[in-house]
């Protein structure tokens, strides 16, 4: 389990890298995120240098934002889904929410948002204009989401379809049971990262490795296939 968890917060790490020009800058805080008003999932990376908000859709455009270039800042901590953290720059502000669906979430994103206050000392501003309704509270304890009833049974419901559309993958990924393996899995997958992140993480991969797959598959056609024309040419 410890050797799963590093390599989870491996790939994690490595979405930073991937979406910020300066890929070798310090990770110092991570926690994960939702774009506004879409509601897409990624991951907010606090750096030495700058705020790198990272989407895990690749039609989404990332955002990576310079501490210097920080005029200010504020969070609204009570909003419905998590708090609403605001960062405004010379050239506009960026949105983003940051849900906190356990206690252990809710501590890391405390110390999530006071790296932030921190790093943002020097922007003189309070919240105006595009962060107008923000705040920069002196506490910036978070507490946990708190959950419906409902929202307790639908949690269980899509833990039992998840769980058993990844046992009937399993199966049919036998040479001996006829069947979409790898889908189903994918699809199992795809119902439980709407309620827990390390589904999400998994998904995630899988679906990263699975393009892979398929470009790798492409290029072995496509080559296999000038092979065949460049042999058809040498025998006429």
């Amino acid at each position: 389990m410890y050797r799963l968890g590093q390599v989870r917060e491996q790939h994690i790490r490595g979405h930073a890298r991937a979406c910020s020009p300066e890929g070798d800058d310090e990770i110092v805080w991570w926690v994960r995120a939702r774009r506004l008003p879409d509601g897409k999932h990624g991951f907010a990376y606090i750096t030495r240098e700058r705020l790198v908000l990272c989407w895990l859709h690749g039609k989404v455009e990332n955002r990576v934002v310079p501490w210097q270039d920080v005029t200010s800042w504020g969070v609204k901590l009570s909003e419905p889904g998590g708090p609403v953290l605001g960062v405004s720059t010379g050239g506009g502000a960026v949105v983003f929410q940051l849900p906190v669906p356990t206690h252990k979430k809710a501590r890391a994103l405390g110390t999530f948002l006071g790296e932030v206050s921190d790093r943002s000392k020097d922007a003189g501003q309070a919240p105006d204009g595009d962060l107008a309704g923000f705040e920069q509270p002196d506490s910036l304890v978070v507490l946990r989401e708190r959950r419906s009833l409902a929202g307790y049974g639908r949690r269980a419901l899509m833990t039992v379809a998840g769980l058993l559309l990844i046992v009937l993958g399993i199966v049919f990924a036998s040479p001996f049971v006829p069947g979409p393996g790898t889908l189903t899995v994918l699809g199992g997958l795809a119902l439980l990262a709407g309620e827990y992140d390390w589904a999400k993480d998994a998904h995630h991969w899988f679906r990263k490795k699975a393009q892979e797959w398929m470009e790798r598959a492409r290029q072995w056609w496509r080559a296999r296939r000038r092979t065949k024309s460049g042999s058809g040419v040498s025998r006429r």
